[in-house]
C-alpha cells in the first residue's frame, strides 16, 4: 500500500511501516529541519511546505499523479486545541483540517487515518460563515464517500503500547472497499514504560 503523510514532523511514526508492506511515498512538513530529519529516517520523498499554500498542493498533486495513494495519514497541528498548548480559540492552525479534507477529496484514497488530541472533538472552526465542530465538519464533508469507525477516543495502553495519553483517531474506509477499518479488540495486558 502507498501512503501519503500530511504534517509528517520528523517521520518517526512512519519509520517501520515498510515492515508491514506499507510504503510512505511522500511526507509533507512545514518546518525545514524536520524535513531534513525525515529524509534521514525514511525512504519516501519529503515536501517542505505549508499545506494551506495552493502551490504546495499543486506540487503534491503533480508528484502523486504517477503514484496511486491507498492511504492518507494526517495529524494536523494541535497547539490551538491541546491543553498543553495555548488553546487559542481561533488559532489559524485549527483550520488546516479544511486543507486536509480538500486533499482527501481530491485524491480519494481507500483509507484515511486522522489523529489528534481529544479536544479536537470540542473545537469549533469557521466554515462558510458558520461555526462548526471539527468532527462534524469532517463527517459532513466525507460521509458520502467514506465509512467512519465507531469509537474514536482510544488509549494506546489498551493496545500494549506504554503510553497513557488518550487520542482522537478517525479511521475512514472508502465505501467501495470491502474492509471497514476499525480498531482491533483492546488487550487486557498493560505494558509499562519500565517493561518496554
Amino acid at each position: 500500500m502507498n501512503v501519503l503523510s500530511l504534517f509528517s514532523g520528523g517521520g518517526i511514526g512512519e519509520t517501520r511501516l515498510h515492515e508491514l508492506g506499507i510504503k510512505v511515498v511522500m511526507g509533507i512538513e512545514k518546518i525545514e529541519n524536520r524535513c531534513s530529519f525525515y529524509s534521514k529516517v525514511n525512504e519516501g520523498e519529503i515536501l517542505n511546505g505549508d499545506l494551506s499554500n495552493e502551490k504546495i498542493k499543486e506540487s503534491l498533486y503533480k508528484f502523486i499523479k504517477f503514484k496511486p495513494i491507498d492511504v492518507i495519514i494526517a495529524t494536523p497541528p494541535c497547539q490551538g486545541m491541546s491543553i498543553a498548548g495555548n488553546m487559542i480559540k481561533d488559532d489559524h492552525r485549527n483550520l488546516l483540517i479544511i486543507d486536509t479534507i480538500q486533499i482527501i477529496k481530491k485524491i480519494k484514497p481507500k483509507y484515511v487515518f486522522l489523529e489528534n488530541v481529544p479536544r479536537q472533538l470540542k473545537t469549533y472552526i469557521s466554515f462558510k460563515n458558520k461555526k462548526v465542530k471539527i468532527p462534524e465538519y469532517i463527517f459532513f464533508s466525507l460521509k458520502n464517500e467514506y465509512s467512519f469507525n465507531k469509537q474514536v477516543l482510544i488509549k494506546a495502553m489498551h493496545y500494549e503500547i506504554p503510553q497513557m495519553r488518550e487520542r482522537n483517531i478517525m479511521l475512514l474506509s472508502r465505501k467501495d472497499q470491502k474492509y471497514i477499518w476499525e480498531f482491533p479488540k483492546p488487550s487486557n495486558r498493560i505494558i509499562t514504560l519500565n517493561d518496554a
